[in-house]
């Protein structure tokens, strides 16, 4: 007779129901005990997330329908080119932003003024820094992202379809 079905026969037993509580009580500490044993291991496994080497911070300098932004890039690595590029949201960006060549410890800085795409909830600019190319190998690009949201955009009511308006009642109706 296998555990589960003593277990089983245990709970079921006249009697015995205290010891079938205690029983599915047990094992279900010792699986949560496990589960949380595996949780350091599994989180070892993961990989923290790293810094670009672009080294790229973002300020913005003057909020509002077209707000201007401040890219200060101290890379670690040397680069052919930076670029700051429109993403997704982005209506126009000027004036362009770009450095050539790029050496590893030195600050460069640039302000853009960006316009909103209509109907958009934020704005997205990409700063894209080209690598020399290594011998045999493809040209590597580092990439970083900054998002801005558009206090202007206001979201459309969210509607659960299915589910009554909160306060009413979904009944069938009488006949």
């Amino acid at each position: 007779m296998s555990a589960r079905t003593r277990i089983a026969a245990a709970a079921g037993a006249p009697g015995a129901t205290r010891l079938g509580r205690w029983l599915r009580r047990t094992i279900g500490r010792a699986a949560c005990a496990a589960g949380l044993l595996a949780l350091p291991a599994l989180a070892a496994l993961a990989t923290p997330p790293t810094p670009s080497a672009l080294g790229a911070a973002f300020r913005v300098v003057d909020s509002g329908a077209s707000p201007t932004i401040e890219i200060r890039l101290r890379p670690s690595v040397a680069y052919d080119r930076v670029t700051v590029e429109p993403g997704s949201g982005v209506a126009s960006l000027a004036p362009p932003c770009v450095f050539e060549p790029v050496a590893a410890g030195q600050t460069y800085t640039c302000r853009v003024t960006v316009a909103h795409t209509a109907g958009q909830a934020s704005l997205t600019l990409n700063v894209v820094g080209q690598r020399p190319p290594v011998a045999g190998a493809r040209r590597a690009a580092d990439i970083s992202h900054y998002t801005l949201r558009d206090p202007g955009f206001a979201a459309p009511p969210v509607t659960r379809a299915g589910r009554p308006p909160q306060g009413l009642v979904a009944t069938p109706p009488r006949s």
